[in-house]
């Protein structure tokens, strides 16, 4: 499993559909923001979140 399908489980099995950036901090257990910052973009580029609203970040769909 990738770093990212890691990350994805992780939302996925919160039960939350909409994140903010402080509880995907939580999360992925990232401390650096540049960091979260980077993988929020790259979840974004791949299709997995969606920007609801800056700061405001939802899964694209549900993982099975």
């Amino acid at each position: 499993m990738s770093k990212m399908a890691r990350k994805l489980n992780i939302l996925h099995q919160s039960g939350q559909s909409v994140f903010s950036t402080n509880e995907l901090m939580l999360h992925w257990g990232i401390e650096n923001k540049k960091i979260l910052y980077t993988q929020i973009s790259r979840a974004k580029e791949q299709g997995f979140l969606r920007t609801i609203q800056r700061g405001l970040y939802a899964l694209k769909f549900s993982i099975k």
